[in-house]
């Protein structure tokens, strides 16, 4: 364990004036509302959650990836995967519960009651440093997390504005040595690799639920580097889809090995390189992420370690008859509010030095097919020879999905007489060749056509000579 000391009334002042408040801890590392009975406050309008994020290894050489995460209106949700030494998938474990969770105000000391056992996440002696057991229906994990580097507070002063009219209060543990054991349908493994723990609390609302569309959707990227480098990304679309560049809506935080760091504002530092569709739910998240910050001579490729990691929302409960009923009710639940919460690799280069290491994302972002709706088409006979001009609108096009469009134009006999690939504006022009009944298909398409909308129209070209 790493023998690495740091005082537990490390405090960050906020700069905002309508709060004037700190990050203090141990307090902080306790929970912020919490009722009468020792029971967390349930309001949908003060969320809270403690989440962690576990890289292991264990003693196969096996690596084993766990996140899990508790929320102040009593759900649990735990995944735990498998994967060899070349990451190839080998079994996966889900632990959503809903339970009893009761939460120490002055430290951490949080304890869950649900279904399979008591879970309980408790400070240890050092500080910032942690024990968390979980119980799942066929897993259960006994860790230790202890911390190398101070907490690293979101944004330089642990408080951040949400969206329009939210805010929240927001740390980061971002590299913990952990050591425990886990244990996957009765075989025990000894576990060793790299934690990360977030604490977020405050007056703001999150969901995966599809309905109703009136929330914000999020992407959110821990990433730790083996060189010590560490970095925390985040993209938050308004409930109308856009991407306003401030702080509300994203940016980039950076932990140095010493524990110092620096933040970067905006939601546009991050691209989408690719996406993929769960063959579950046919939800579309993105599947391919290029981080660039010039500022930072950072440039980084992320890319997910296997392709459906999808955190199921569905309870996991004890196989007895009496629960068959909600059994049922599972794949709708999914449909509804599945999301993607996994394992990537990242690589690249940070100040000109090749770089690797692990990477967690959490993807609530779902993403729209692309609507093309042809808006005129014409025939300009005052230039000779006659041009055809077609021109189109594309509805759901995401700002962080760049769309291509592919127009086609054929004669009345099938034949291809006109065609236009990857291009980035809605208008495209042709000289007719002949007249006659012509038909127009315009594709609007993400870069890897897992995104694809079309349209067709048709254009009477008459004989002009």
């Amino acid at each position: 364990m790493s023998s690495t000391s740091f005082p537990r009334c490390h405090v960050k002042i906020s700069s905002t004036p309508a709060t004037q408040s700190a990050l203090i801890f141990p307090r902080d590392e306790g929970w912020h509302s919490v009722g009468p009975l020792g029971v967390a406050n349930p309001s949908l309008n003060n969320m809270e959650w403690l989440y962690t994020n576990l890289h292991l290894t264990d003693e196969e050489g096996n690596h084993i990836v766990v996140f899990v995460a508790y929320f102040t209106q009593g759900l649990r949700l735990a995944t735990v995967r498998r994967f060899d030494s070349e990451w190839r998938s080998l079994d996966e474990y889900q632990g959503t519960a809903m339970g009893l969770l009761r939460p120490s105000p002055h430290k951490l000391d949080l304890k869950y009651k649900h279904p399979h056992g008591n879970d309980h996440w408790c400070a240890l002696d050092s500080p910032h440093s942690s024990r968390l057991e979980v119980y799942g229906g066929e897993f259960s994990l006994d860790l230790e997390m202890h911390t190398t580097r101070p907490p690293y507070a979101a944004g330089d002063t642990g408080y951040m504005p949400f969206s329009s009219d939210g805010w929240f209060y927001y740390y980061s543990l971002t590299r913990l040595e952990v050591s425990g054991t886990i244990t996957l349908s009765g075989k025990q493994h000894t576990v060793g690799g790299l934690g990360w723990v977030d604490h977020q609390w405050g007056p703001f609302f999150v969901t995966p639920a599809r309905y109703p569309r009136r929330y914000e959707q999020y992407e959110w990227f821990s990433i730790q580097l083996e060189d010590g480098n560490d970095f925390l990304l985040t993209t938050v679309w308004t409930a109308e889809g856009q991407l306003p560049d401030r702080d509300a809506y994203g940016g980039a935080g950076w932990v140095r090995a010493d524990g110092s760091s620096e933040h970067l504002v905006g939601s546009q530092t991050l691209r989408r390189t690719h996406f993929s569709r769960a063959p579950s739910t046919g939800v579309v998240h993105a599947a391919g992420w290029r981080f660039v910050a010039p500022e930072w001579d950072v440039d980084l490729t992320i890319r997910p370690r296997a392709p459906n990691q999808m955190a199921s929302f569905a309870p996991q409960l004890p196989k007895q008859k009496r629960y068959a009923g909600i059994k049922m009710l599972a794949p709708f639940t999914d449909w509804l509010a599945a999301f993607w919460e996994g394992t990537c690799s990242v690589e690249g280069h940070v100040g000109g030095k090749a770089v690797s290491g692990h990477c967690f994302a959490e993807l609530i972002k779902r993403y729209d097919q692309p609507k093309v709706h042809f808006e005129r088409t014409l025939i300009r006979k005052e230039v000779s020879p006659p041009i055809a001009v077609v021109r189109w609108r594309v509805d759901s096009w995401d700002p962080a999905a760049p769309l291509l469009c592919r127009v086609q134009v054929y004669d009345s006999e099938g034949g291809c007489v006109a065609q236009g690939d990857d291009l980035d504006v809605s208008v495209f022009c042709f000289r007719p060749e002949a007249p006659g009944l012509h038909e127009i298909i315009v594709e609007a398409h993400s870069v890897d056509h897992t995104l694809r909308g079309e349209d067709r129209t048709t254009l009477l070209i008459e004989d002009y000579e």
